[in-house]
This record gives C-alpha cells, structure tokens and sequence, in this order.
C-alpha cells in the first residue's frame, strides 16, 4: 500500500490478514495484492483513502435516503465529495457473527451514488469530513421495519423487563 510492503502466509483454509503501520489520513493510494511466485495472481487496487471509517447502522429513520430528505434535488446535485465514500451493506439475515457481508462496494460521493444512501449519515459524513479534513467512509447497515430484537443480543434482551418475558417465550415455540 503506497511503499509500504507487509507479507503474510495464508491459513489451512486459505484466509490471510495483513496489518499495516499507521498511516496519515489522506491519499489516493494503490493497494498491490500478489501471490508470491505467481506473477501473474497480481491485483490492483486504486484510489484507495485512509481517514475515518463510520458506521451508519439502524432502522427507517436511519434508512431515509437522500432522495427523500428536504431539498433532495439540491443537495443530489451538489453531493461532489470525493473524500467520502459510502459502503452500503446488502440486507441478510443471520444468527451470529460473519466473517463477510453477502455483498457490497464502497462507492464515491458523487450525484450519480448518494441518492440512495442513508441521508442522516451522508449529511454527518459531510459535517465531519469537511470539519476535520479528511477522508471519511461510512458503512451503511440499515434495515427499516425490523423488531428491536433482531439488534439486539439474546443475553442484552433478557436484561430488560420489557423484552425478557418475550424473549423466553419466544424460547418455547
């Protein structure tokens, strides 16, 4: 990344990480990612920035998009941000930690992109962008209409008189 090199050895089941140093908020930068011995296994990956990364996670009021928001036509053809990007996670339903989302790219704040996107976090991405200088990501997990249970864990939910009774008869059915 940049000129900075890091190796590492995958596992039995394939899976690898790499840690980098610390970088300064900025770039673009180019990502190299090559299988050792294997020059032809390179890929490349552009315009890559380090700066904040922030995660925009809720239900509908949280979900709104842009193109709903007051002055939606105004602000959709204003949104040139290039330090802001946006990763919105696709719904899925799951019990337990995942190693993966089922899909999703991080994508440039542009008129074309920000439509769609959480307006609540694309207005707080701009605030914080613009007032701390530097690149700002968002990671967008919403899913309008879902009980408070589905974002919550069984042990937080049995801690509270209100959802406890329920969760334990859930249990029975």
């Amino acid at each position: 990344l940049g000129n900075i090199r890091v190796t590492t050895k995958a596992d039995q089941h394939g899976q690898w990480q790499i840690k980098f140093p610390v970088f300064k908020a900025g770039g673009p930068y180019v990502l190299e990612i090559s299988e050792a011995g294997q020059p032809d296994s390179k890929i490349k990956l552009k315009d890559i920035l380090i700066g904040d990364v922030w995660l925009a996670s809720g239900q509908s009021n949280m979900e709104l998009q842009v193109q709903q928001a007051k002055d939606a036509s105004k602000e959709i053809a204003n949104a040139h941000y290039p330090q802001i990007r946006f990763l919105v996670v696709e719904q899925d339903k799951k019990l337990g930690p995942q190693a993966d989302i089922r899909a999703g790219k991080w994508k440039v704040c542009d008129s074309t992109n920000v439509k769609q996107w959480s307006a609540v976090a694309y207005y707080f991405a701009r605030k914080i962008q613009s007032d701390q200088n530097i690149p700002v990501g968002i990671i967008q997990s919403t899913w309008g209409g879902t009980p408070v249970e589905a974002w919550t864990s069984r042990d937080m939910l049995l801690t509270s008189p209100i959802t406890k009774e329920r969760t334990i008869s859930n249990d029975t059915l």
